[in-house]
């Protein structure tokens, strides 16, 4: 978690790691973290998270070409 979340770690409670995708392949990945324990939860839905990943990875596509 430090290695992500830098000097903030210790007050991250809950996580959520979204994949960035792009041609099939795997381009990066996008860390949300939270100081509330119950806000990213084994259980919750997903479809919104994946949505940030597709959106963020067609912007980064964009720029890269």
């Amino acid at each position: 978690t430090s290695s992500w979340f830098g000097e903030a770690a210790t007050h991250v409670r809950s996580q959520a790691l979204i994949a960035m995708r792009q041609g099939g392949g795997t381009t990066g990945m996008i860390a949300l973290g939270s100081e509330d324990h119950e806000r990213f939860y084994p259980t919750m839905g997903t479809i919104y998270l994946q949505r940030i990943g597709e959106m963020a990875s067609a912007a980064l596509a964009r720029v890269l070409r």
